[in-house]
């Protein structure tokens, strides 16, 4: 191993004996942050009975985060992966005035500063292949380290009455197709309008409709879909094919609105349902219903089976971008017919995929059981950090949803400071096994390989001081090495260390 490999694993047995946790367990009396770093504000803003009392009895939210990166290959294929790390430092102040006869707004700055770089490379065309890429403003190519990101990523005013709360604005929305996804310094945020009930009995019901998304490494707003051209969408779970330039050939909007709907429910007892859906004007549509039910077991153990389905149906993104999210059948006019054979449809993105999981809980203790089936029609679209299979079989970094490919993730988490032996730890540590199509890594449609991933999650929160919490991720990668390939390029170890404080 590289030498910068031996120090990263030093650094985490370090820490795993003297600290230990996830971030559920950072708690203070403004903020929750879940595992996943999605935030629950705890402290809401007052009433104003005047313009004045509107900002003096206002709330700030702060945080300072700072991260280091390191990305370690099997073999280093110039061009497309090198051995590279990254250090920044960052944060945000979000200010949120006091509601006047319920109105209220709310305005976010974030800020992301890469401070060292080691073995960036760059490909022709100006790309990036590096750990940094999500903390640095991705547009910057040439500059060594990168342009920093600071960026007015949350502003919008809000409305409440009743139970109910309508936002117009730059937002965060998170649901099972888009999501904040902050783990890196810049959450993924959207632009529109969106309103929340809780008015219905055990029901909260959101509708949202956005027109532009702002990725985490970017500066800038974009569209929802096009990929390709600089500003655009560049998620790694984007349909490529799905270009701005494919898009104005087809005389396609290159920023169409996207409708959003997410339900749960609590009605029955012991039954959550769930259901979200998602609506693309001459693209496609999505709906996803999902049900999981409790069962009482022994000694305060719990049995929770829950099942997924995802349903995504063509309204004209085949026809422009075909059924490979990769792009294949666009940027091959003239696919082979071991290509085309690959795929049941090549001009159709309709398709759709199952998840089944067990998860089995005692207080502090957690262990489940995750599978994701792909349907082998279309690979499935998600360019939102939304992940269609999060929560089931999904890990750090994989993308697990092409069509026809089989996922399973065996899962444990034990949250020690729950059980009153550590306070503020937590600790996570999962095994997913992913088999993709053979057919399609022939063919060259798809570049994924069968492989492996081992990660675990180690963070801490500080008792002494509120807000402050680190946390460790580490995964190891081991993937098939790709048959047109002499050497396995798709092996790696990702490690990040991040601390961070909440005031």
């Amino acid at each position: 191993m590289k030498q910068s490999f031996s120090q990263s694993m030093l650094t985490f047995v370090y820490i795993l004996l003297l600290t230990s946790t996830s971030l559920s367990a950072l708690k203070t009396d403004k903020v929750y942050v879940k595992n996943n770093m999605e935030i629950t504000y705890l402290e809401e803003p007052e009433s104003a009975n005047n313009f004045n009392e509107l900002f003096n009895k206002g709330t700030f939210y702060g945080r300072l985060r700072a991260q280091y990166l390191d990305y370690n290959y099997k073999n280093e294929d110039y061009g497309k992966t090198a051995d590279n790390s990254a250090q920044a430092v960052g944060g945000n102040l979000s200010f949120s005035t006091a509601f006047l006869h319920g109105f209220g707004a709310t305005a976010g700055f974030y800020s992301s500063h890469t401070i060292n770089t080691n073995n960036l490379h760059y490909t022709t065309d100006g790309s990036t292949y590096d750990a940094g890429k999500t903390p640095r403003n991705v547009y910057n190519k040439y500059s060594g380290s990168g342009d920093p990101i600071d960026v007015l990523a949350v502003s919008y005013i809000e409305y409440k009455f009743s139970k109910t709360t309508m936002k117009y604005g730059r937002q965060i929305f998170d649901s099972a197709v888009i999501h904040s996804n902050d783990v890196f310094m810049i959450p993924n945020t959207m632009e529109g309008f969106s309103v929340e009930t809780k008015d219905i009995s055990n029901t909260r019901l959101r509708l949202a409709y956005f027109t532009s998304q702002k990725l985490m490494g970017h500066n800038d707003f974009h569209s929802v879909i096009a990929s390709g051209d600089a500003n655009d969408n560049d998620d790694a779970g984007v349909h490529k094919g799905l270009s701005a330039n494919n898009l104005e050939i087809y005389d396609r909007k290159t920023n169409p609105g996207m409708g959003v709907f997410s339900s749960e429910n609590n009605t029955f007892s012991r039954f959550r349902l769930n259901l979200d859906a998602m609506y693309m004007d001459d693209f496609f549509y999505q709906v996803i219903p999902e049900i999981n039910y409790k069962i009482p077991l022994v000694n305060k153990w719990s049995l929770t089976p829950g099942i997924r389905y995802f349903y995504q149906k063509d309204k004209g993104a085949g026809d422009v971008g075909g059924a490979a999210i990769s792009g294949t059948f666009v940027f091959n006019k003239s696919p082979s017919q071991e290509q085309i054979s690959s795929y049941h449809d090549i001009s159709s993105v309709d398709a759709y995929a199952w998840m089944f999981r067990l998860v089995l809980t005692n207080g502090p203790g957690n262990l489940s059981f995750g599978y994701s089936r792909i349907a082998d029609k279309a690979d499935l679209i998600s360019a939102w950090r939304g992940f269609p299979t999060a929560g089931y079989t999904r890990d750090l970094t994989e993308l697990d949803w092409l069509a026809n490919t089989e996922s399973y993730m065996i899962k444990a988490s034990y949250d020690f400071g729950k059980a009153g032996l550590a306070n503020g730890l937590f600790t996570q540590l999962d095994y997913e096994n992913m088999n993709y199509d053979e057919l399609k890594i022939a063919a060259g449609t798809i570049t994924k390989t069968d492989r492996y991933i081992i990660h675990a999650d180690i963070i801490q929160a500080v008792k002494y001081i509120p807000g402050l919490a680190f946390r460790m991720r580490l995964s190891w990668v081991n993937a098939d090495a790709n048959p047109k390939e002499q050497l396995d390029y798709n092996s790696y170890t990702d490690v990040r260390f991040e601390m961070d404080y909440f005031f």
